[in-house]
């Protein structure tokens, strides 16, 4: 049996991959693919990879894959582990000022745990201006709904400053990713938001049986916050007046404005230096490729 990884990043359209794989297990099925689902690998690999204890592979197996299929010849010839929290958190980046800081140590836990190497590792990036204006956006919700006044609220403005001052990139991750898993095929893959990004990171996935998927095709990409409900929420928390009912108000919202937030999060000026940044490192990052590490674009 062969493992694939999908190790994200986030905000790359990881929850719709995954929930499509899901909703496809029957079809992937037949094609000997089988994908667990997100909560059971959140729920016994991904918190082992922080030192909590973690069932050994094999017995891991028994549990997730259907009875039917237990049988050493109808194993599945694909297993695919898909979890982007795999190599961190993107609220640790804004706590630590750090870019996944973290995820080498915890890919050498995975590592040690699986059987043999992955024989593919996906990966998928996103310009910086919209990765963390995004992932700040998520961030936002659930750190008012469980702290509100009682916790001190981490300015966008502080936030600013800690990203200006990130010494890791894209490219750092990347490097860990090959430096754990130097034998596995590593494919890179650019995020756009558009229907066509969906069907090629399936096809990496799957390869022929991404065909056989049936999804929506016009999944509604701008589903984040917009600039003016972020802003709201971020005025609830500096005045202490932010809590669960009202959090809940405002992101639901989410689904009926278009997220206009990636061109209104940041001054001018940083927003060109992260453009900047990361057209450098998409650049390093193709220049790091060989016949392990594969650039898709």
């Amino acid at each position: 049996m062969e493992v694939y990884l999908h190790l994200g990043a986030h905000k790359t359209a990881t929850t719709f991959i995954q929930q499509t794989m899901q909703s496809n297990a029957e079809t992937l099925a037949k094609s000997g693919i089988f994908a667990p689902r997100l909560e059971d690998i959140r729920a016994a690999i991904t918190p082992g990879m922080a030192g909590k204890p973690m069932l050994g592979f094999e017995e891991y197996i028994s549990l997730i894959v259907p009875e039917n299929t237990l049988s050493h010849e109808a194993l599945p010839e694909r297993l695919i582990l898909s979890d982007e929290n795999m190599v961190g958190y993107p609220a640790e980046i804004f706590a630590k000022g750090v870019f996944y800081l973290d995820a080498k140590q915890r890919l050498k836990v995975l590592k040690s745990w699986l059987p043999a190497p992955p024989t593919k590792i996906v990966f998928a990036v996103r310009p910086y201006t919209t990765f963390f204006s995004s992932a700040y956006a998520q961030w936002l919700g659930p750190f008012a709904k469980k702290y509100g006044p009682e916790k001190r609220f981490i300015p966008r403005e502080v936030i600013h400053k800690k990203i200006s001052g990130l010494k890791r990139g894209w490219p750092a991750i990347i490097r860990d990713v090959q430096k754990i898993f130097p034998d596995s095929q590593i494919i890179v893959k650019e995020y756009r938001p558009a229907p066509e990004y969906l069907q090629e990171m399936f096809e990496i996935l799957l390869g022929d049986s991404a065909g056989e998927l049936k999804y929506n095709a016009g999944y509604f990409w701008n589903r984040g916050l917009s600039a003016d409900l972020v802003s709201e929420l971020e005025a609830q928390l500096a005045k202490g007046e932010a809590n669960p009912e009202s959090v809940a108000k405002i992101r639901a919202q989410r689904s009926k404005n278009p997220s206009d937030l990636g061109a209104h999060f940041w001054p001018d000026d940083q927003r060109k230096a992260l453009l900047l940044r990361y057209e450098a490192d998409i650049l390093t990052l193709k220049d790091m490729t060989n016949n392990k590490l594969i650039w898709m674009g």
